[in-house]
């Protein structure tokens, strides 16, 4: 009877100090502001983090950009992890928008109700899918592109603006990932109590025998 009470606590031990490990979640921040070149100029926003641990299973993008006449602008999100020596491209924006202004406080994420392109500006404080659609500088317009690769290295927004007349700046940008990578143990909500209380019943059985 000891012997079955005994492990009857070990067991609450373990439920109560090993909770589920969950899969690593990083956000990177990009405070500017950065003068968009207009004219035909490529403009880069880089990030880089070697600290990141897995393999991206979801990546995510947040933008606040000021531009008049958003429509001359190609945004992207690029990422190389091995130092810059290959890029990935994706599209978040293709000359979308028009004379409408501005991308003010923008989600982009792949599972977001509806493509940006589809719904008629003025954008602020939404969330889309990236453009529908990409141009011969980018990959993909699905954030899902990414899936699979590394997610250390180099992170950059990437603005170009094709006409002149026209200007404006990046406010700041986020990207937010997450990988495989499990991160550690903590316990679950009630574990002590828990613990507790199986202890408490082995002394309490000892006590009786």
């Amino acid at each position: 009877m000891k012997k079955s009470i005994a492990t009857l606590a070990v067991a609450m031990l373990c439920c109560g100090l090993a909770g589920p490990a969950a899969a690593a979640t990083y956000s990177l921040t990009y405070s500017g502001p950065l003068d968009i070149l207009e004219g035909g100029n490529y403009n880069y926003a880089d990030i880089t983090d070697n600290s990141l641990l897995g393999n991206i299973t979801d990546v995510n993008v947040f933008v606040d950009i000021n531009h008049t006449w958003v429509g001359d602008l190609d945004v992207y999100l690029a990422h190389s992890a091995d130092d810059g020596a290959s890029w990935k491209y994706v599209q978040l924006l293709n000359e979308d928008g028009g004379s409408a202004n501005n991308l003010r406080n923008i989600l982009f994420d792949d599972s977001a109700p509806a493509y940006i392109n589809d719904v008629q500006p003025p954008w602020a404080d939404a969330s889309f899918k990236p453009t529908n659609g990409f141009d011969q500088d980018a990959d993909s317009s699905e954030l899902a592109y990414f899936i699979g690769d590394q997610a250390l290295g180099i992170w950059s927004l990437v603005l170009y603006d094709n006409a002149t007349g026209d200007t404006g700046t990046l406010e700041s940008y986020r990207v937010d990932i997450q990988t495989d990578a499990p991160t550690t143990a903590v316990p679950l909500p009630g574990a002590v109590v828990f613990l507790g209380l199986g202890l408490g019943a082995l002394v309490g059985i000892r006590r009786a025998a």
